[in-house]
């Protein structure tokens, strides 16, 4: 696989329930990274801290790139979700 390979979006469908509980498992998630990444000062060698801590950045990259991708996701569904109740208020009844 090549790096533009890597890089191509991939739909993904999900439920709007199951859309909220990965952004809350993610969250919890970049919550956890940070509290371990105050933790690696307790290893025995600056090799070892640096290692953690660099792995650790990167997790919790990764976890707010994807959390702010699914929060962007979620506004862009309530929005139209809105606009729709909007609509739906403004046409009348059919006979």
């Amino acid at each position: 696989m090549t790096t533009n390979d890597q890089n191509k979006l991939i739909p993904l469908e999900l439920t709007r329930d199951d859309l909220a509980w990965l952004r809350a498992f993610l969250n919890e998630g970049r919550v956890n990274a940070d509290h371990d990444y105050k933790k690696v000062e307790a290893l025995h060698s600056d090799i070892a801290i640096r290692a953690a801590q660099d792995a650790l950045r990167s997790e919790h990259a990764r976890m707010t790139k994807i959390v702010e991708a699914i929060n962007k996701q979620m506004a862009v569904i309530d929005e139209r979700e809105a606009i729709a109740r909007k609509i739906a208020a403004m046409t009348p009844p059919a006979a």
